[in-house]
């Protein structure tokens, strides 16, 4: 919060359905529950952060959307 950092995870979501990590519904549509094995997201994060993108898929320096 001192660093005016917010999260900002959609970007990050959007990617996870488009590399399928995500499973059954999107949000509003049917019961809008997804599902992901927690070793595929900590991995697919893990890349975000060491490709140095998450910035714009993680979270963004405030006012910077």
């Amino acid at each position: 919060m001192e660093r005016n950092i917010l999260i900002h995870i959609n970007p990050a979501g959007e990617l996870m359905w488009e590399h399928g990590l995500y499973s059954v519904d999107r949000p509003k549509e049917k019961y809008g529950l997804r599902t992901v094995e927690a070793t595929r997201m900590y991995d697919f994060v893990a890349n975000l952060i060491n490709s140095r993108t998450s910035e714009e898929n993680l979270f963004i320096f405030g006012g910077n959307k």
